[in-house]
């Protein structure tokens, strides 16, 4: 009578209920949640769970009644899908008067899709409720199954193998999904000792579609020396990838260990903040200033991985022009070389890193400072001296060309004195340039333009001096660009009286060094007879006598003749 009651009304309080049944031995309540009681035989939904994924329901057991306590509590289940339904927490049993209690839990893990329903069934000592009944329903919803392919050749826990410190080993994991519907997440997370050693540098690719796959990879970087241990897990969409813990392993072997000094004996401190900073002195902009660093490893394997960045407020004003040789085996040594070449004046600073397999030390930071004052002006000059010849008695025009160049201000106008173009006189004439910057830097040069006679005065064309009975030659001159005329000399005779061809040389000597000769040909030739006289007639009685003749030549005076004939 009285569990109909509590049937017919489930809205009863317990409070109005124990007064109600006051008297009764014992009395079964179930409440889900607390202090929310389920009438015997009503249904309780666990909802939609995805299948191989499980919800659980904890129930509470209490006793309302007034007599002994509540015992022989047993739970069973049956029903259409009982194998879905199970228990993972028994009540404790007895349940005392006067409302104790106790819980239990009820899991529901879906086989496959669809409405599940079974029926639990609550035995105990009371006699008006027992059993006291609870219709389980649920749905299996479809998921996605995940399914982790483990590097190939490896077994859990995954063992990475020795490591030198500051190196690092990838594997990489494949994730399937043998579901019916895409796996949406799947956040991996390393947990264990050695975490901070193990990390997921590739993560995988979502979402995975049904039957598909994709990868992650999980790299291991030991700082240390010895055995180094982690896990790692799925979480995932996959309602059963919770349970999923894969162990990780390594070891940490011997790692290398950089020093570097400049100059060499002398270490450099890692770090910007602290560091005292490498300085290159000070320089004028445009010239250069160069240091030579030295890597040293102190460790107990080799230093790898060399390489030098620069970075910070001036870093295209220091070049590293040597870089380091790796590797460097324990206790090694290579070197680097910077240069400072500052493009403007003031002080410049930057950050060099270098970055190696030292798992301490990577980067290695080292703050390069330099100042660079104004540079004057540079002038670009002909080589000296200039050379030019002499046109005229005045010297030569002399052209020549003359730049200056400043690395503030670009491109300057010198003055310049004398200046391109003028004449300048036979000799060495000094010319004096200057070229003054925006900052009244001024750089003073100067250069020779030396003018000189160096062409011989012509070497004239000399007549012929002919002659009869003599002949004499005039002085021969010629013309010179500097001296103008020039009067020949010669060592030969300039009259001839002798008949026959001769002779005479002449030397042209402008009186800067330069000469020139010609020779002067002079011919004597007789080429006119004597005269021809008009003879008298020799007569005689019985003979006669021929005088003998005489005439006179131009050349010879009185001339004898002769003849082959008799004269008497």
């Amino acid at each position: 009578m009285t569990s109909n009651l509590f049937h017919r009304f489930p809205f009863l309080s317990i409070g109005v209920l124990w007064i109600a049944f006051v008297a009764h031995a014992q009395f079964i309540v179930v409440e889900k949640p607390v202090r929310s009681p389920i009438p015997n035989g009503a249904q309780t939904d666990f909802g939609g769970t995805a299948v191989g994924g499980a919800t659980d329901l904890t129930f509470t057991i209490r006793n309302n009644g007034q007599g002994p306590d509540l015992t022989g509590l047993g739970i069973t289940v049956d029903g259409a899908n009982a194998a879905e339904f199970f228990l993972t927490a028994l009540p404790t049993p007895p349940v005392v008067n006067l409302r104790g209690s106790t819980t239990f839990t009820v899991r529901f893990a879906p086989h496959s899709f669809g409405p599940k329903t079974a029926t639990l069934h609550i035995a105990s000592n009371d006699t008006f409720n027992n059993p006291f009944n609870i219709v389980l329903v649920g749905n299996g919803n479809q998921a996605p199954l995940l399914v982790l392919d483990l590097p190939v050749g490896f077994s859990d826990p995954v063992d990475f193998g020795p490591v030198a410190g500051g190196d690092q080993v990838s594997l990489t994991f494949k994730i399937r999904n043998l579901g019916d519907v895409p796996l949406t997440s799947a956040n991996i997370g390393i947990f264990g000792p050695n975490m901070g050693e193990f990390s997921v540098s590739t993560p995988p690719t979502l979402p995975v579609a049904p039957q598909g796959s994709t990868t992650f990879t999980i790299q291991f970087k030991p700082i240390g020396f010895g055995p180094e241990s982690a896990a790692f897990g799925i979480n995932s969409n996959d309602p059963n990838s919770t349970q999923l813990v894969v162990g990780l392993m390594g070891f940490g072997t011997q790692a290398p260990f950089i020093v570097v000094e400049q100059p060499v004996g002398f270490p450099i401190p890692n770090g910007l903040a602290n560091a005292v900073g490498q300085s290159f002195g000070t320089i004028q902009d445009g010239t250069e200033s160069s240091l030579t660093f030295f890597i040293r490893n102190l460790g107990d394997s080799g230093l790898t991985g060399l390489n030098i960045t620069l970075d910070g407020n001036d870093p295209t004003q220091f070049l590293v022009t040597a870089n380091p040789v790796a590797p460097v085996s324990p206790q090694g040594t290579t070197s680097f070389k910077v240069k400072f070449a500052p493009a403007s004046i003031g002080n410049k600073s930057a950050a060099l890193h270098i970055s190696s397999n030292d798992p301490l030390n990577t980067p290695f930071d080292i703050s390069l400072q330099g100042n660079a004052f104004n540079a004057p002006p540079t002038l670009s000059l002909p080589g000296s001296p200039v050379i030019a010849e002499a046109t005229g008695p005045g010297g030569a025009l002399v052209a020549f060309s003359v730049s200056a160049t400043d690395i503030e201000d670009g491109v300057l106008i010198p003055g310049v004195a004398p200046a391109s173009g003028s004449l300048f006189p036979i000799g060495d004439t000094s010319v004096a340039v200057s070229a003054t910057d925006s900052l009244s830097a001024t750089t003073s040069g100067s250069f020779t333009v030396k003018v000189r006679d160096t062409t011989s005065p012509v070497s004239p064309v000399l007549a012929t001096v002919t002659g009869q009975c003599s002949a004499t030659v005039p002085v021969a001159v010629t013309t010179d660009a500097v001296a103008g005329v020039v009067t020949g000399t010669t060592s030969d005779p300039l009259a001839y009286t002798t008949q026959g061809t001769f002779t005479v040389h002449w030397t042209f000597n402008d009186g800067n060094g330069n000469s020139s000769t010609a020779n002067q040909t002079v011919i004597v030739a007789d080429t006119v007879p004597p005269v021809v006289p008009i003879l008298a007639t020799v007569t005689g009685q019985s003979t006669a006598t021929v005088p003998v003749a005489i005439t006179s030549d131009a050349c010879a005076g009185l001339i004898r003749g002769t003849t082959s004939d008799p004269l008497v």
